[in-house]
């Protein structure tokens, strides 16, 4: 097996259009997925995507900056901020400072606590090859077939004050969660103007209550009642994991989003 170590972008798409030769960031995704199919790899360390910077109402986050690193920048920007407060929550602390924002997008595992923050903030990802462009998460799971063959080069988040909760379903603090619950609640003058609540560790990936939603839209958040928007609830296309069942999934989900609701609504009221 070859490694590469590319100084410029340019250098570095050449190399990815190569078959079998993929990127290496964290090196975490390699643990798993082993080097069968692997011919060459390409070291990033050289490449300039490693900065936090904030721009206007955003904040760019390099592809190869960690978990840790994002999770104290956002956190420093803002104490409240989901996609800080759950990058802090996810894995060890070794693993917190390899794990790196391309490198999770690139493998997209289901109990990643990336996913459900970025959908709920609308957040980007900016890719430089094969072709160059921004998405939204959806969009870039649909368009590439293998996202590890992809050059991220960032993400966009936008710097927006949300009231916000965030919850990983796990056994113990540091094992994989079988879901993630991530609720943002924007607010103006008590009245709920923008609502995401997205759960991950599904089948797909990741699924938005939208239903729900759209019924909080407007509502003054004293008067929400979060015990009927749980049992609202859909049906979530989980799968069994050791757990709990998919029921016991789909329950749990439930006491989650009530508990979530209510941590918002009397959080405000105080």
């Amino acid at each position: 097996m070859k490694w590469f170590y590319p100084t410029s972008i340019e250098e570095a798409m050449q190399l990815l259009s190569q078959e079998e030769v993929f990127l290496h960031g964290g090196g975490t995704g390699l643990l798993r997925r082993g080097l069968q199919g692997i011919n060459g790899l390409i070291d990033m360390s050289s490449l300039p995507f490693n900065t936090i910077k904030r721009e206007d109402s955003t904040v760019i986050i390099g592809s190869q900056c960690t978990y840790a690193q994002a999770s104290d920048a956002l956190l420093q920007i803002d104490p409240e901020n989901v996609l800080g407060k759950a990058l802090a929550l996810a894995a060890s602390t070794p693993l917190r400072n390899r794990i790196t924002i391309g490198g999770s997008l690139a493998f997209l595992p289901p109990w990643s606590d990336l996913l459900g923050p970025l959908v709920a903030l609308d957040a980007r990802i900016a890719v430089a090859w094969p072709q160059k462009r921004t998405f939204s998460l959806s969009e870039f799971i649909s368009t590439f077939s293998q996202q590890n063959k992809c050059l991220i080069t960032h993400i966009i988040v936008p710097a927006i004050k949300t009231l916000n909760f965030y919850y990983r379903e796990t056994r113990v603090s540091f094992d994989y969660p079988s879901f993630t619950l991530t609720i943002i609640l924007k607010i103006s003058e008590g009245s709920i103007e923008k609502a995401r609540i997205i759960f991950t560790g599904n089948k797909t990936r990741f699924y938005e209550a939208k239903e729900i939603e759209e019924k909080l839209l407007g509502l003054h958040i004293n008067t929400i009642t979060p015990e009927d928007y749980a049992q609202e609830l859909p049906e979530i296309d989980f799968i069994d994991k050791q757990s709990g069942s998919a029921h016991y999934l789909n329950e749990i989900s439930k006491v989650w989003l009530e508990r979530g609701l209510r941590s918002l609504k009397e959080g405000e009221s105080q």
